[in-house]
C-alpha cells in the first residue's frame, strides 16, 4: 500500500467512525418502528431485517467506487449506512406495506420522538426487469401509490434482472445529548427476490474480493454463469406473478368476469345481412358463435369458465377452417372469418386478462393479433380498432393504444355502427383518457403549473369527453362514468394552472360545472369513485360541506361490510384523500370554537 493510498484509508476510517455515530440507535428505533401499530409493518410482512453496515465495508465501498470511475466518491455519499429490508410474501403485499410506511414517514416531522427526519425521504425507485410486461402492474401501481402520497417515486428499468423497490429515507439516530441525521436505504422486496438478490451478489461480490487470476478464469466462469442466473431469475418472476394471481383469485381482489366482455357487435345479426351468402357457410358461422356464447354462459366457477373459453376459442378456429374450405368469394368468406374471429379475440382477450404472467400477455398478443388483421380488412369498421386499442393498453403499450384509439375515433363518422351504439361514446372517452394521462404525467414529472402544451392536451381530453356524452344520453351507465370523468378533466384543467374563460367558451362556466356535480351526485349511488370525484370538485368550488358529505360517503362505501374486496390502489388513494378531508373538520369539533356556552 503506498503512503498516499494507506492516509485516504485512515482519512476514511475517520470518516466513518464519525458517519456510523448514531447509527445503532437508529437499528434499534427502526425494529420498534417496525413493530408498532396495529397491524404492524411486521404483521403485514413476511419478514423484516435491519442491519447498520459495518466500518469495513463501508471504506471498501467507498474505494470500490472511486476506482469504478468516482474519485469524488466519499462516505458522505453512501445512503445504505443502514439498511432496512422488509420482505414479503407476494410482491402485491407491497401496496398494503408501503401506505402504513409512508403515514410513518410523513408523521415524523410532527412527532419528536420519531425515528423518521423532517428531512424525509430523499428518493424512491422502483427497480423493474419489465415494468410494461409487469401482469399486475406494479411498478406502475407503487408510482401512483408514491404519488398519491406525494413522492416522486419513478420506475427504473434494469437490464441486470434486478428488481426491488428502494426508498432513501433520512432518520434521527441518538449520540450523546443529541439526535444525528442518518441516511437509510428501505428495500421492498419480495421473498423470492430476496434469495435471488443475495446469490447473484455473493456470487459477484466473492469475485470481486478475491480477484481474478492472469488468465481471468473468474471472470470467464462468471460471464458463462450469468446466463443461467438470468434463467433463474426470469423464472422467479414468473414464479412470484402466478403466486400474485393465485392470491388474487383466493381473496376475491380481481372479479372474475361471469360472462364475456361487453360485445361492440350481433354476430348473428352481422351474417343474416350477408346478401347471397352460401347457406352452409351461414350454417357453420351460425352454430359455432351460438354455442360458443351458450358454452361460456353455462359456466361457473374461474376454472370451468377458462376452460369453457378455450374449448370455444378452438371450435371457433375449426368452423374459420371449414369456411376456408368452402371456395366462397372472397368477400363474403371475409366477411363470415370477420365475425368468428372477432368473437375469439374477444375470447382470448377475457383469458388473457384472468390469467398472470407471461401466459396471460401471450393470449393478449394473440388477440391482438387477430383484431390487427380484422383492422387491415376493414379499415372502415370502429370494433377491430377499437377492440386492439383495448387489447394494446392492457398489454401496457400506452402509445400504440391511444394510436388505435384515435383511427378508432376517426372511423366514427363513416361506420356503419347505429346512432346509439355505445362505441360511440366509449371510443373517445377512452381516447381522452388516454391523452388526459399523458398530459397529468407531464405535468407531475415537470413539477410545474402551467405547461401549455400539458394544458393543451386537457382540452383535448375534455372535448373528446364533451362529445362521448352526448353520445352516451341514451345509455345510463356509460353516461354516468362519461360525466364523471368529464368533471375531473374539468378539474384538474383549473388544478394546473388553466384559465377559466377557456372553459367558459365551451360551455362549462362555474353554473354548467356546479350543475354536472349535482347530476353526477344525484346518480353516484354506491360508486365510491364519483362520489371521489364530487367531494373533490365541491372542495374546488368552495362548497366545503358537500365536498365533506361526499368524502364521507367515500369512507362509508369502501368499508362497507358487504364489502368483500379489498381496495385497490386507486381506492386506497380516494379513502386516503376521504380521510385527509374528513379529519379536520372531525379535528374542529372535539376542540371547538374558543366560545363559552352562554
Amino acid at each position: 500500500m503506498t503512503e498516499q493510498s494507506a492516509e485516504d484509508t485512515s482519512t476514511l476510517d475517520l470518516d466513518t467512525m464519525d458517519a456510523l455515530r448514531g447509527a445503532d440507535d437508529v437499528r434499534k428505533r427502526l425494529v420498534l418502528e417496525m413493530n408498532t401499530g396495529a397491524p404492524s409493518i411486521s404483521d403485514l410482512a413476511y419478514a423484516v431485517k435491519v442491519r447498520v453496515k459495518e466500518d469495513y465495508k463501508v471504506v471498501e465501498k467507498v474505494l470500490r467506487k472511486r476506482k469504478g470511475g468516482k474519485p469524488e466518491y466519499s462516505v458522505s455519499s453512501l445512503r445504505d449506512l443502514v439498511g432496512l429490508r422488509i420482505v414479503t410474501l407476494y410482491r402485491l403485499d407491497a401496496l398494503d406495506i408501503l401506505p402504513v410506511l409512508f403515514e410513518r414517514i410523513e408523521a415524523g416531522p410532527q412527532d419528536p420522538d420519531s425515528v423518521f427526519s423532517p428531512k424525509g425521504i430523499e428518493e424512491i425507485i422502483i427497480y423493474s426487469t419489465n415494468p410494461h410486461g409487469d401482469a399486475q402492474d406494479l411498478p406502475g401501481r407503487v408510482e401512483a401509490l408514491c404519488q398519491a402520497f406525494g413522492f416522486a417515486g419513478r420506475v427504473e428499468v434494469t437490464p441486470e434482472n434486478y428488481t426491488s423497490i428502494h426508498i432513501v429515507v433520512w432518520c434521527r439516530g441518538k449520540y450523546r445529548t443529541g439526535y444525528r441525521d442518518i441516511p437509510v436505504e428501505i428495500q421492498v422486496r419480495t421473498a423470492l427476490e430476496d434469495v435471488w438478490g443475495e446469490i447473484d451478489h455473493g456470487l459477484k461480490y466473492k469475485r470481486e474480493t478475491e480477484g481474478d487470476g492472469p488468465d481471468g478464469a473468474a471472470a470467464q466462469r462468471l460471464e458463462l454463469n450469468q446466463a443461467h442466473l438470468n434463467v433463474m431469475k426470469t423464472l422467479i418472476d414468473g414464479l412470484a406473478q402466478y403466486g400474485d394471481q393465485i392470491k388474487l383469485q383466493m381473496d376475491g381482489d380481481k372479479r372474475i368476469r361471469a360472462k364475456a366482455s361487453r360485445r361492440s357487435e350481433r354476430p348473428v345479426d352481422r351474417l343474416d345481412n350477408i346478401l347471397n351468402l352460401d347457406e352452409n357457410a351461414k350454417q357453420i358461422a351460425h352454430k359455432a358463435v351460438t354455442a360458443a356464447q351458450d358454452g361460456i354462459d353455462g359456466a361457473n366457477g374461474s376454472g370451468s369458465l377458462r376452460t369453457a373459453r378455450r374449448r370455444v376459442a378452438g371450435d371457433l378456429i375449426r368452423a374459420a377452417d371449414k369456411v376456408r374450405g368452402l371456395g366462397l368469394p372472397r368477400d363474403h368468406e371475409n366477411e363470415v372469418l370477420y365475425v368468428l374471429e372477432m368473437e375469439r379475440a374477444l375470447l382470448l382477450f377475457d383469458i388473457g386478462n384472468e390469467l398472470a404472467g407471461a401466459s396471460g400477455n401471450a393470449t393478449l398478443v394473440e388477440a391482438s393479433r387477430i383484431y390487427s388483421t380484422m383492422a387491415d380488412l376493414f379499415p372502415d369498421r370502429v370494433a377491430p380498432l377499437y377492440r386492439l386499442a383495448r387489447t394494446l393498453d392492457e398489454l401496457g403499450d400506452k402509445p400504440a393504444a391511444r394510436s388505435k384509439y384515435q383511427a378508432a375515433v376517426d372511423a366514427l363518422p363513416n361506420s356503419d355502427l347505429g346512432k346509439d351504439h355505445w362505441l360511440r361514446s366509449a371510443a373517445p372517452r377512452l381516447l381522452a383518457f388516454a391523452i388526459w394521462e399523458d398530459a397529468v404525467q407531464q405535468l407531475r414529472s415537470a413539477g410545474s403549473h402551467g405547461d401549455e402544451q400539458a394544458l393543451a392536451s386537457i382540452l383535448k381530453a375534455i372535448d373528446l369527453t364533451k362529445e362521448a356524452l352526448q353520445a352516451a344520453e341514451g345509455d345510463p351507465g356509460e353516461a354516468s362514468k362519461t360525466r364523471n370523468n368529464l368533471v375531473y378533466y374539468l378539474l384538474d384543467y383549473r388544478a394546473y394552472g388553466g384559465q377559466q374563460s377557456d372553459l367558459d367558451e365551451r360551455g362549462f362556466d362555474i353554473a354548467k360545472l356546479k350543475d354536472m356535480v349535482a347530476r353526477l351526485a344525484e346518480n353516484a349511488a354506491e360508486n365510491a369513485a364519483h362520489w371521489d370525484t364530487v367531494s373533490k370538485a365541491y372542495g374546488q368550488l368552495g362548497e366545503k360541506g358537500l365536498a365533506l358529505d361526499a368524502a364521507k360517503k367515500v369512507i362509508e362505501l369502501l368499508n362497507s361490510p358487504q364489502r368483500r374486496e379489498p381496495w385497490s390502489t386507486n381506492e386506497r388513494i380516494m379513502m386516503r384523500d376521504a380521510q385527509r378531508a374528513v379529519e379536520p373538520d372531525e379535528a374542529a369539533e372535539g376542540q371547538g370554537n374558543g366560545v363559552e356556552p352562554a
